[in-house]
C-alpha cells in the first residue's frame, strides 16, 4: 500500500495552516512541473489574512520561513504603539514585512536582501506596495566590499564576508540607510537576520543607531560566531533596553519606565 512521506505530508499541513485546502494543494501539484529541480520552482498562493498573494518555493527552505512567520507567530510581540518605519535587514522573500504591513498597513518600510533569487521573490511579494523600498545589497557594519561565501546554502542561510572578488559588492549600513532613506519617523522598528553579521553590527558603535528604533527584532546565530547573544545582550543593557524572546529572535524593546 502507497503511503504519503512524511515530509510531503508535513509539508501540505504547513501550508494548509497557512493558505487553506486549495492553495496549499495547488503549491503541491506546483512542484510536479519540474521534478528534476523542483527547489527552484515558484508558486504563488492567495492568503485571505493578507488579502494578497504571496510567492515562494514549496520545495525549498522559504517553507521553514513561511512556519516562522505565519505559524509559529515568531513577530506577534504586543506593539504598544503605532510603527511608522521599519527596516528588514535580511528581508528573504519579505514574509516578515507582509506580515507588519498586516498590522501596520502606513509603516514605511526599507526592505534589505542582498541574494539575488531571494530580492526576486522579494519584488514580487512587496515590490508593489506604496511605501516600500527594496535595497539588493548586503547589511554591515562598515561599507566594505563583501561576497556571497556559501553559495550552495538554503534560501534564509546565505553568509557575505568581506572579500575582494570581482564579484564583490558594496555593503550597506544600518546608519546609511537612515541617512539615505528615511531619517524623520517617530516610532521604528529594525528586524535583523542577517546570518551572522549581527554580531559585528552590535559591536561597532551600535549608539550610532541604535536608539533610532523602537523595538529590535535580532536573531543571534551563535552557530556561525559563537558569543553573538551575548553582544546583543550588552548593548542592549548599555542602552537601556528591555530583553524579550520569542522563538529564535531577542527582542530589545525600549524601556520606558
Amino acid at each position: 500500500m502507497y503511503r504519503i512521506p512524511r515530509s510531503v505530508y508535513q509539508r501540505f499541513k504547513k501550508l494548509y495552516k497557512i493558505f487553506g485546502f486549495k492553495e496549499a494543494l495547488k503549491a503541491m501539484f506546483g512542484i510536479l512541473s519540474n521534478p528534476l529541480n523542483p527547489r527552484k520552482v515558484v508558486v504563488s498562493c492567495y492568503s485571505v489574512n493578507l488579502g494578497k498573494n504571496i510567492c515562494f518555493r514549496p520545495a525549498s527552505s522559504d517553507m521553514f520561513v513561511l512556519g516562522q512567520v505565519f505559524i509559529d507567530n515568531e513577530f506577534d510581540y504586543n506593539i504598544e504603539f503605532a510603527p511608522d518605519f521599519m527596516i528588514d535587514g535580511g528581508a528573504h522573500c519579505g514574509f516578515a514585512s507582509l506580515y507588519f504591513l498586516s498590522k501596520f498597513p502606513d509603516m514605511r518600510i526599507i526592505a534589505i536582501e542582498p541574494e539575488l533569487g531571494n530580492f526576486s521573490l522579494l519584488k514580487k511579494n512587496i515590490g508593489d506596495i506604496e511605501g516600500v523600498t527594496l535595497i539588493n545589497k548586503p547589511l554591515a557594519s562598515k561599507s566594505k566590499n563583501v561576497s556571497l561565501s556559501n553559495p550552495d546554502a538554503k534560501s534564509p542561510s546565505f553568509q557575505y564576508k568581506e572579500s575582494k572578488n570581482t564579484d564583490s559588492q558594496k555593503a550597506i549600513t544600518i546608519p546609511q540607510v537612515l541617512g539615505q532613506y528615511e531619517d524623520n519617523f517617530r516610532h521604528g522598528i529594525l528586524k535583523l537576520d542577517i546570518e551572522g553579521a549581527e554580531k559585528e553590527i552590535f559591536i561597532d558603535n551600535p549608539e550610532d543607531w541604535i536608539h533610532k528604533f523602537d523595538i529590535i527584532f535580532v536573531e543571534p546565530h551563535d552557530w556561525i560566531h559563537q558569543g553573538t547573544e551575548e553582544v546583543i545582550i550588552n548593548a542592549a543593557k548599555k542602552n537601556n533596553r528591555k530583553i524579550d524572546k520569542i522563538g529564535e529572535n531577542i527582542i530589545l524593546n525600549i524601556n520606558y519606565e
